[in-house]
């Protein structure tokens, strides 16, 4: 316990063992690579200064080289060209790498014994859950070839999850139920549900999809008559499914959900006209001709607050976790030893 809250100082990296399978992929572990990446990192940082400093918090620039550097290979740039347009001015990912490790450091300060303990067992959790050779042998070597021990490796790993945690515990003791109940109260208008139509139809486009280019006049002609045909037989007594799949093949008599709105108003016009079972006129719209049977109408309405509770909770999550560590910063005092950082936009100053 002891371990991880003293070496998180020296050994924080942006955490690539949390990732999931698919993104270790294409892990560059080649030395000599990480050699190059290294080297265009140490340009940007001295090893020995000091970037941010405030209360509880001080970035060196030995720690800055190691994230950056492990955001460089997450971001793919190793190769030659990329690295080449690196210069010895931190840019937009520099700065923000740096920042998440400052957000990071206020975050860990606030860790309690319980956090600590679930994000231990998150972690054995997530070993368990990712048990693959050959990715275990992919991280080992990208581990290897930056210069960490599997001690250093597995430890950021965990300072990771408990950061991750320390934030989910504040932010959910930030947003209580009375809050919900009156966003709701206050933004009803956003949770409001146009009226909606289900319909099978039968859509013969008239613009290529990739280019946006209009076909020519005998291909638009072609299309209307074809439609024009399978109206004729609808209205003749033939079911629309059959007509449709004649047409379109399986899945021709898909049934098909359309908000007011959603289409331009010349199909709205002929669509949410239409009462369950009654067959459109053929609309032309600017990419093709559509075909309408209605199958059910959906009144418009707004839904109790139970049933947007957790998209509530879920947005208020999001503001109150910046407004938090927005204040985090501002609590901390930091400033900003090296300008070319920029100030945050929390109350940092520069120095």
């Amino acid at each position: 316990m002891k371990r991880i809250l003293f070496s998180w100082r020296l050994w924080w990296i942006v955490s690539v063992a949390s990732l999931p399978l698919g993104a270790h992929s294409g892990l560059q572990t080649d030395p000599a690579a990480i050699r190059k990446v290294q080297g265009a990192v140490a340009e940007l940082f001295s090893a020995e200064a000091v970037l941010v400093r405030g209360q509880g918090v001080e970035i060196t620039g030995t720690e800055a080289r190691l994230a950056v550097t492990q955001a460089y290979l997450k971001e793919g740039i190793y190769l030659p060209d990329r690295l080449t347009a690196v210069n010895t001015t931190p840019g937009a990912l520099e700065r923000r790498v740096i920042w998440a490790m400052v957000t990071q450091r206020l975050l860990l300060a606030r860790a309690t014994p319980a956090d600590i303990a679930a994000a231990q067992e998150e972690r054995k959790k997530q070993l368990a859950d990712t048990n693959d050779p050959l990715r275990d042998a992919r991280l080992a070597a990208y581990r290897e070839a930056l210069g960490l021990t599997a001690e250093q490796w597995e430890n950021q790993a965990l300072v990771h999850l408990l950061s991750q945690t320390v934030l989910r515990r504040e932010v959910a003791q930030a947003v209580t139920e009375e809050d919900m109940r009156r966003y709701y109260a206050q933004h009803a208008e956003q949770f409001h549900v146009s009226e909606q139509l289900r319909v099978r139809q039968i859509f013969l486009k008239t613009m290529d999809d990739k280019t946006g280019r209009a076909f020519s006049a005998e291909q638009k002609a072609a299309a209307l008559q074809q439609l024009q045909a399978a109206l004729r037989r609808i209205r003749q007594g033939e079911s629309f499914a059959p007509v449709a799949r004649a047409l379109a093949g399986e899945g021709g008599d898909a049934i098909h959900t359309y908000v007011r709105g959603q289409l331009p108003a010349a199909f709205d016009a002929v669509a949410f006209s239409l009462q369950p079972g009654q067959v459109s006129e053929i609309v032309a719209v600017d990419y093709g001709y559509y075909l309408l049977q209605a199958v059910e109408r959906v009144p418009a309405y707004t839904p109790a607050f139970e049933q947007v509770r957790a998209k509530i909770g879920a947005s208020l999550a999001v503001m109150s976790t910046a407004s938090f560590i927005e204040r985090l910063k501002k609590d901390a005092a930091l400033q900003v030893l090296d300008p070319r950082l920029g100030a945050d936009q929390s109350g940092a100053t520069n120095r």
